[in-house]
């Protein structure tokens, strides 16, 4: 996993139609989500817990999934 202390900044190749994100933190819970209308996309994770993580971008049945730390 990438650790960070201030942002995450995805990158996604194709934009026709909006994405959908979603932050788990390590017990499951949904700690942030949003739709995804541009890219890059920057996500500010300042002052946010430490530790790890998991991303999933939705679209359509397509989905991507990430991790990363906190620090």
């Amino acid at each position: 996993p990438n650790p960070t202390s201030d942002r995450i900044l995805i990158q996604l190749d194709e934009m026709f139609e909006p994405y959908t994100l979603f932050i788990y933190n390590q017990q499951g819970q949904i700690v942030f989500s949003d739709n995804l209308t541009q890219s890059p996309y920057t996500l500010s994770i300042a002052g946010w817990p430490l530790g790890m993580y998991y991303g999933r971008i939705n679209r359509g049945g397509q989905t991507i999934a990430f991790r990363f730390v906190a620090k």
